[in-house]
């Protein structure tokens, strides 16, 4: 049997609710334990209909709750350094949403706070994990097709803002200030670190988005 992992959500985003805890249900050595949000009534209502048996009304409590080994981070980029170094301070594993952080700096921070607590850290790439990435960065790394010059990535991803399909830099823009840096809320920080960290991926080099 599987080791099993008791995973707690910070926040109920979609991606959390329709892609990510779903996942966790299915996978044979996760545990959805525990999710919280800043309005009770919503924790508990998510919680109950997505099978976590706890629920708490913010996210210190859930960290402070012994049982929980990682959590989810799925909060508005602006939040991820700051949470993330909480949840490893508290001696939890974090699996956050990209991007990690705004800055470089902050990962160097996070990477200092992960070795302090000799947990484990991870931005939500899933193609890092997907044996069909890692093998064509072997090929790459093999020389097996010969000297890449040229790559070539595309995002597809649909955004829809008030019931029409657009593009994510205006569907951005009508909910938040996209000009303030701290949210990286611009389609390349969003959106384009998909692509850039990608192909940064496999050509095994070291990536900071």
């Amino acid at each position: 049997m599987a080791q099993q992992v008791k995973w707690g959500v910070l926040g109920a985003a979609s991606i959390a609710v329709q892609r990510v805890i779903p996942a966790m249900r299915e996978a044979p050595s996760a545990t959805f334990l525990a999710l919280a949000s800043r309005d009770e009534s919503k924790a508990r209502a998510i919680a109950s209909e997505l099978g976590a048996p706890r629920a708490y009304a913010g996210y210190e409590q859930l960290l402070a709750d012994p049982d929980i080994d990682a959590v989810y981070i799925p909060l508005p980029n602006q939040l991820h350094f700051g949470w993330s170094m909480r949840a490893l301070e508290a001696g939890k594993h974090v699996l956050c949403e990209k991007p990690l952080c705004v800055t470089s700096q902050d990962v160097e921070r996070l990477c200092l706070a992960r070795d302090r607590s000799g947990r484990h850290i991870e931005e939500a790439f899933a193609y890092r994990n997907h044996a069909q990435w890692t093998t064509v960065r072997d090929l790459i790394a093999g020389d097996s097709i010969g000297p890449v010059r040229a790559a070539h990535a595309v995002l597809a991803k649909q955004i829809r803002f008030a019931g029409r399909a657009i593009l994510a830099p205006r569907a951005r823009s009508e909910r938040s200030n996209v000009a303030d840096r701290r949210c990286a809320r611009d389609a390349a920080d969003d959106r384009g670190n998909s692509c850039r960290g990608s192909r940064r991926f496999m050509a095994s080099r070291r990536s900071l988005t």
